[in-house]
């Protein structure tokens, strides 16, 4: 897999990251991406996969050694985290979602580590969106 060190991205006061957390087969990213368009997200919209014309497939993927020491890191860099939960009644969308934010979710099996989960400002549910 083409993938960077997270360590290695320029991090700025309007960065938005989403952080999947012991991801274990593929088709934990596919789970994460369908549960984005359930939350109403349309940063990978068909128009812009088409328009890439393959690109959007050599974007390279950061990836973490230290999960629990790069959350640190953004802790001191003043980023909110959130951890995503389906055993929380609180909303995504009435939190101040402002950056510089991070937003964790966890694998389909296990969920968010504990150890990551403890690191996190708060936890929320994300809600589907309708269709």
């Amino acid at each position: 897999m083409n993938c960077r060190e997270a360590n290695d991205f320029h991090l700025n006061p309007e960065t938005v990251l989403l952080i999947v957390d012991s991801v274990a087969t593929p088709d934990n990213l596919g789970f994460v991406l369908r549960r984005a368009d359930a939350a109403g997200a349309n940063s990978l919209h068909k128009n812009w996969i088409r328009a890439s014309r393959g690109a959007v497939g050599r974007i390279p993927l950061a990836c973490c050694s230290d999960a629990e020491n790069y959350l640190v890191a953004l802790i001191v860099a003043g980023f909110n985290r959130l951890a995503a939960s389906s055993k929380t009644s609180k909303d995504l969308y009435d939190f101040g979602l402002t950056p510089p934010l991070a937003f964790v979710v966890g694998n389909d099996n296990e969920g968010i580590r504990i150890a990551i989960h403890d690191l996190c400002t708060d936890v929320v549910a994300i809600p589907r969106a309708a269709g």
